[in-house]
């Protein structure tokens, strides 16, 4: 997506540079969606405000981003939210943190624990990383697990 962005961005005589772009992909986590919904905002921000992009212009606009998404998140979430333990697995990933200890400290079986974790695998919600950890895929969804008490 760099070359891409910085294209785009060229042709319009917005100066956008590379560590721009790496900062948008550290925050999307590289997720298309994502990427191209903050590239836009940052877009409108440069070309009807006229205002440099900046380090701290990208963060506002993905704190913008987020706090509309918030609601779409809270949806995808209660979706899940009857499911005993999910949330709390969730929860427990976000953190980066093994959902294992967590859970079977309150009683849970592990094998219990591992039929959660496939079920958020189906829901799209978590996959595993190259070091065989526990990741939740979504950048945003990550954050409100985070920062939001369910």
């Amino acid at each position: 997506y760099e070359n891409i962005l910085i294209e785009k961005f060229k042709k319009e005589d917005i100066l956008i540079t590379t560590q721009h772009i790496k900062l948008i992909q550290n925050i999307t986590t590289g997720l298309p969606y994502y990427i191209m919904k903050i590239a836009n905002e940052i877009y409108f921000y440069s070309k009807f405000k006229n205002k440099p992009i900046s380090k701290i212009s990208i963060l506002r606009i993905t704190l913008d981003i987020y706090c509309n998404e918030k609601d779409f998140i809270a949806l995808e979430l209660s979706k899940i939210k009857g499911k005993k333990y999910y949330i709390e697995i969730l929860k427990q990933i976000a953190k980066s943190k093994n959902p294992y200890p967590a859970l079977e400290s309150i009683g849970v079986r592990s094998q219990n624990i591992s039929k959660i974790i496939n079920g958020l695998k189906d829901f799209g919600l978590v996959s595993k990383d190259k070091h065989d950890k526990y990741m939740i895929l979504d950048p945003f969804i990550k954050y409100y697990l985070k920062n939001i008490t369910i």
